[in-house]
């Protein structure tokens, strides 16, 4: 590890900027903290989650691991986390900064009716009181920090606005229970719901539609890697709609076609 990471002096004491501590990253000793990894008797999942939490710990994005297939031979990334809104911040009527939510359709289809329902009422500019228990700047601030993570708290903030919404687990690999969400909203009303978790197949979401097999899970996950590899050492990285879109485009399908065939 020595080898690879040249700022391990600093990784093991990072400076403390006006007393504040962990603000740039907490201190690790790589080495250790790799060597005492357990490797024998877990699944893959949890043995890679342990691997990201260490090597991001210094925040530093250009030292980025993405997973992409497990020993087995599964795909890691095209697995995708979601929720049915976007989160935006803008002033209420008195002037102060709150957090609201905007409907996501790219994810919504996923959810029940009734949940969209909800959603379509809420962002009717209703402001966040919660999520999870815990206030909405803060929880967007921490949210993913741990895997995926820079050293700015204002950065991370614009950062995980961004993702939240929809992410690739072979980033923020979180577990399943803990992708149950509440939010809570200043007109007293709230939503309980899990982010739906799905590997996208571009052959079942458009060949039946469009009538002729021109779209290639094997070779959409290859076009997955290369545009990650474009953005590995960057925030930029686009969320997994992005990527369908720009995968169609490739093929010389457009927005504007589709909704044409749906016609």
């Amino acid at each position: 590890m020595n080898n690879i990471y040249i700022y391990n002096d600093i990784a093991m004491a990072p400076p403390v900027p006006n007393g504040l501590i962990d603000y740039p990253h907490p201190a690790i000793n790589f080495t250790e903290s790799l060597k005492n990894i357990k490797r024998e008797n877990r699944n893959f999942y949890d043995f890679y989650r342990e691997i990201i939490e260490i090597l991001r710990t210094t925040r530093d994005l250009h030292f980025t691991v993405i997973g992409q297939t497990t020993p087995e031979g599964k795909k890691v990334i095209p697995k995708v986390a979601c929720l049915p809104f976007s989160f935006y911040v803008d002033e209420d009527s008195a002037g102060e900064a709150k957090v609201y939510i905007k409907y996501f359709s790219g994810c919504a289809r996923y959810f029940e009716e009734y949940i969209n329902t909800i959603v379509r009422i809420e962002e009717q500019k209703i402001a966040l009181k919660t999520i999870n228990g815990e206030d909405p700047f803060d929880y967007l601030t921490n949210w993913g920090r741990k895997f995926y993570g820079v050293k700015s708290p204002h950065a991370q903030f614009t950062l995980n606005k961004k993702n939240i919404h929809g992410f690739y687990l072979a980033l923020y690999p979180y577990k399943p229970e803990e992708l149950k969400m509440k939010f809570s909203f200043e007109n007293e009303e709230s939503l309980s719901l899990d982010y739906y978790i799905f590997e996208a197949n571009v052959e079942k979401m458009n060949n039946n539609l469009l009538g002729f097999n021109k779209l290639s899970n094997e070779e959409f996950n290859k076009f997955i890697e290369d545009e990650l590899k474009k953005h590995v050492d960057d925030v930029n990285i686009p969320n997994i709609f992005e990527m369908i879109k720009k995968y169609k485009e490739s093929k010389g399908i457009f927005e504007e076609e589709e909704k044409k065939i749906k016609e």
